[in-house]
């Protein structure tokens, strides 16, 4: 028959015993092979010698396992929901900064740049200044004569 380790937290609801008493338990029955450290150093006991030892039945261990399933199922969906507002919240924020930048690189690529200007043409001035300067001239020369 394949032993099933369970986790302390389970333990205390099966046996409806503190955790300091379950600690104490697993130091003194992990010599005979009945509690382990898993891989995070946190303890487990055999579930059928911790049924054994406080002479639980298989039926009330059955529904406080339940319960402590429910418990923890019930703690983990409070924690991803929360986590899920937290990434909602973290998706809005995104999504404004998102925004922003492309209204930003919008402005930018509509406004004009030194490339795009058009060089002015200055030939009418300079046409203007020459004729003003050519009649001065010649009103100059007339009078003078």
């Amino acid at each position: 028959m394949q032993r099933i380790f369970i986790s302390l937290l389970i333990a205390e609801k099966l046996s409806n015993k503190s955790r300091a008493t379950l600690v104490r338990l697993c130091n003194k029955v992990s010599k005979d092979g009945h509690s382990r450290k898993d891989n995070s150093g946190a303890w487990q006991i055999d579930k059928s010698f911790l049924m054994q030892y406080y002479d639980l039945s298989e039926r009330g261990a059955e529904t406080a396992q339940s319960k402590a399933n429910d418990t923890s199922m019930q703690s983990l969906m409070q924690s991803l929901l929360e986590r899920i507002k937290d990434l909602t919240e973290l998706n809005k924020d995104l999504s404004k900064q998102n925004r922003e930048l492309l209204d930003d690189n919008r402005r930018l690529l509509s406004a004009p740049t030194m490339e795009q200007k058009e060089p002015k043409d200055y030939t009418p001035i300079y046409f203007g200044v020459i004729c003003i300067i050519i009649i001065a001239l010649i009103i100059y020369l007339i009078i003078t004569s």
